[in-house]
């Protein structure tokens, strides 16, 4: 059923060079460039803060900036200065550069607090509890919901840091889904958590009441907070949705935190003491949903290849990291051939994916064309709606790598202003010169 709603004019809430929509660090990053730049950049946000995942979602982690070696630095720009920021106030713990888990444990809260700090340094002009709802004809701006109704943004570039491509959907550009998106999970930080006591006991322990508590399987981890008491946990699973649906979104964030509490629960009744649940996100820590059709599709082998590509803008070492329900567990290849799948219920099994004595590559790198939507000329992509395979995405979907893009979008779109030429037209080597990889 539809309705018809009649005509109407709508305020403009303010004109804009670059329009930035989504506040993660991934939009925060890319309206940073842009705005560093010169251009007049504006930032939207649904939720109350900046920072995304990284705040609103709890995790409270990056991963290494440093290649395989742990010795020579492939990722730089905002990220580390980002890191340096918080070091100055002891909101971040540096952890071994050739840790393949983590690099640095942030506090997230001050992790908010200092995006702001930056973004107002840098004469962006934010707007939270802001939805987009549409494009305007021509793509001259956009329609936004927000206190006291609609409005209008006028812009001439646009960042969609949105997670699902909302405006790239909205324009009616093609995208696509994985069959089976890795799913969303609901984190949180605990306290009188048992993290000293061996994980593998932990998950066998969730396992073995899983089916009396309709728990999916799935992969528990954590860390212990910096400077605090509190552990956090991620260990929940909500399979089966595509969360880029209004309808399908609500169920996951309810679900999560269903599983959440009967973990705590299961937990308690093993005869433990009860963990405290002391903090909740306010959005589900979403890993997958909707991709864009870009003018390039990074595949499994360009990264454990370790391809070099002439408009690369990012590197990183993550692993090739993918969640998945048939058979449940987490999937892990590595660039020196090793692939691990580990499940809570059993110890992990081991093998190699390719001959272990073939050379290795330091890093991976990822092109600045798997980033612009095919059939548009104003619009960049930043964030997990990246056009790359199910594996090679697995790696990408990380901070410290979808930081990088957005740093690559948010540069693009004010390039493309200063040489009046559509976003694909932006060479590559102009992006290259104003981010400087130290990869390259």
């Amino acid at each position: 059923m539809e309705i018809m709603i009649p005509a109407r004019n709508i305020p403009v809430l303010t004109e804009a060079d670059v329009c930035v929509i989504g506040g993660g660090t991934t939009g925060v990053f890319a309206a940073l460039r842009a705005a560093r730049r010169g251009a007049k950049t504006v930032l939207i946000e649904r939720g109350n803060r900046p920072g995304g995942t990284a705040t609103l979602s709890l995790v409270c982690y990056w991963h290494t900036l440093f290649d395989l070696s742990g010795k020579r630095r492939i990722i730089s720009g905002l990220t580390q200065e980002v890191i340096d920021r918080l070091a100055r106030r002891d909101a971040v713990k540096i952890h071994e550069p050739d840790n393949p888990s983590y690099y640095v444990t942030l506090n997230t809260e001050e992790l908010s607090i200092e995006l702001e700090e930056m973004l107002r340094e840098a004469g962006v002009e934010i707007f939270y509890h802001t939805m987009f709802l549409a494009p305007l004809p021509e793509l001259r701006g956009i329609r936004v919901g927000g206190k006291n109704g609609e409005y209008a943004i006028l812009a001439k570039r646009f960042v969609d840091a949105s997670g699902d491509g909302d405006l790239i959907y909205s324009l009616n550009l093609p995208m696509w889904s994985n069959p089976a998106p890795q799913p969303p999970s609901c984190c949180a930080k605990l306290s009188n958590y048992p993290f000293e006591t061996d994980a593998a006991a932990i998950g066998e322990l969730i396992h073995r009441n899983a089916a009396r508590y309709g728990l999916p399987e799935g992969h528990i981890w954590g860390c212990p907070l910096h400077n605090s008491p509190l552990y956090f946990l991620s260990g929940t699973k909500v399979a089966g949705l595509n969360v880029a649906g209004i309808r399908e979104l609500s169920r996951a964030e309810t679900e999560g935190r269903r599983q959440l509490r009967a973990i705590l629960d299961i937990i308690a009744e093993a005869g433990y003491p009860r963990p405290t649940l002391e903090a909740l996100p306010s959005l589900l820590g979403i890993r997958d949903s909707r991709h864009i059709h870009a003018l390039y599709r990074v595949t499994d082998d360009d990264l454990l290849s370790g391809r070099a590509f002439p408009d690369a803008v990012a590197a990183g070492t993550y692993r090739l990291d993918v969640h998945q329900q048939n058979p449940p567990g987490t999937e892990f290849r590595y660039l020196d051939g090793r692939r691990e799948f580990q499940s809570p219920h059993q110890p992990p099994k081991c093998d190699f994916w390719r001959d272990p004595a073939l050379p290795t590559p330091p890093f991976y790198q990822i092109p600045l064309r798997s980033l612009i939507p095919a059939g548009t000329q104003q619009v960049i992509a930043a964030g997990r709606m990246v056009d790359a395979e199910t594996g090679a995405f697995g790696a990408i979907r990380v901070m410290v790598n979808l930081n990088q893009l957005g740093e690559a979008a948010g540069a693009t779109a004010a390039l493309s202003l200063e040489r009046d030429c559509d976003i694909a037209e932006v060479p590559a080597a102009a992006v290259q010169a104003e981010l400087a990889p130290p990869f390259l």
